[in-house]
């Protein structure tokens, strides 16, 4: 669906999650690329031999998504440079002391395995487990609950900067801590 809208469609496709019991970056990074190589070969049947135009309006189109949802980019298969996952943790908890909702999380202790031993107060752990269980997520080493996919668009919502900071630097950390 992405793959195949205008750019003045993503907003409206994105907003689609706020009402459905799903999340775009919780989908498995082989949904993403399933769904780019069928638009390719959807391309490739309207314009055979079409391969030198058809792979720049693929990458047009992720770079579109990417640029609207940043938290992507790793999903997508852009590479980047990221700093680890417990320098921009630190930093989120440094910068948003304040406003970060001290509640449990609800990723423990069921994901305890594929998640970090932080090194703050448990009370800060919900939203700082929510961008890393997205992400392992989206990996497709967990299946997160309704009531899990809930925390993480609260928190992604709330902490917008942490949440693609904290997904992009978990994704690409495949490692179990």
């Amino acid at each position: 669906m992405l793959f195949q809208a205008a750019e003045e469609q993503l907003p409206q496709l994105f907003r689609l999650s706020d009402g459905l019991p799903f999340a775009w970056e919780i989908l498995p990074a082989a949904a993403w690329s399933d769904a780019g190589r069928e638009e390719m070969e959807h391309l490739l049947r309207l314009v055979p031999y079409g391969d030198a135009y058809i792979m720049p309006i693929i990458s047009q189109r992720i770079r579109r998504i990417a640029n609207y949802f940043p938290a992507l980019l790793p999903v997508l298969g852009i590479a980047l440079s990221r700093p680890a996952l417990k320098d921009v943790a630190n930093d989120f908890v440094t910068r948003a002391d304040g406003r970060i909702d001290h509640h449990p999380s609800p990723f423990r202790p069921e994901f305890t395995e594929v998640l970090p031993v932080w090194n703050v107060p448990k009370r800060y752990w919900r939203a700082l487990d929510a961008p890393v269980a997205a992400a392992r997520a989206a990996q497709g080493r967990i299946t997160l609950t309704p009531a899990q996919i809930i925390c993480v668009k609260t928190v992604s919502r709330r902490h917008p900067r942490w949440f693609c900071d904290g997904f992009v630097a978990a994704f690409s950390d495949q490692s179990t801590r």
